[in-house]
């Protein structure tokens, strides 16, 4: 982003799934901050404890979708969802949050012609491994880049750092692990070392601001270098 033209300062409107997550939280906060954006619509099961001059918020149900998703319009789209096969129940129920849920979104902002997609995936992501998790993850993207959109951006974080409503003890291990790679490794082991929720957030809204058009990918290498508060 360095090197491109950037816009600073815009009358955008952004659409954001999965706010109260742990990267939608931030992508929140830094849209709601952002010059570039006039006005912020918020979905989700639950809407944001706090009011804001820019933010309209909907409280919607996932599985009636076509009862408000009319209201899914704007320049650029944020993608947070996620869950995890703990909460979800069964591969069944993952695959329907996880693939139906994101597909069906991403084609009604196709449909009302939104400009820009930033979707959160996994490092990983492939639709033929052998681990469903990345396998969901890989048809998700596959999906989205054969939708119609300006630009898409796609992030691929390693295990999340950072605080979360709900424990998870295997990511917080796997974390843990990561960080401890780092210091052994930091070169070998860049690309696989766990990033805060914070710098994938600021990612995704700085690479809102590109004027290029096509499909982008981003490992955690690259959003720890353009998820730093000062940018050279």
């Amino acid at each position: 982003m360095n090197q491109e033209l950037v816009i600073k300062s815009s009358t955008k409107q952004a659409v954001i799934f999965g706010a109260s997550g742990l990267i939608g939280g931030f992508c929140l906060e830094y849209l709601l901050n952002h010059p570039a954006y006039s006005s912020v619509l918020v979905f989700g099961r639950r809407v944001p404890g706090f009011r804001h001059e820019k933010m309209t918020a909907f409280q919607v149900d996932f599985e009636n979708m076509e009862a408000w998703a009319g209201q899914v319009r704007g320049d650029d789209l944020f993608i947070c969802l996620g869950t995890t096969m703990k909460k979800a129940g069964s591969k069944k129920a993952f695959y329907h949050v996880e693939y139906d849920y994101i597909t069906d979104l991403v084609a009604y902002a196709e449909l009302h012609r939104m400009k820009q997609v930033m979707l959160v995936s996994a490092m990983g992501a492939d639709s033929s491994s052998v681990f469903f998790y990345n396998q969901v993850k890989g048809k998700i993207e596959e999906s989205v880049r054969c939708r119609d959109f300006w630009s898409i951006h796609i992030f691929r974080p390693s295990v999340l750092i950072g605080s979360r409503e709900e424990l998870r003890p295997l990511e917080s291990f796997a974390a843990g692990a990561g960080m401890a790679l780092r210091v052994l490794g930091p070169k070998l082991f860049a690309g696989i070392t766990p990033i805060e929720g914070e710098k994938v957030a600021m990612s995704m809204v700085r690479a809102a601001q590109g004027t290029r058009s096509g499909v982008f990918y981003y490992p955690s290498l690259v959003m720890a270098k353009m998820g730093k508060k000062e940018q050279n």
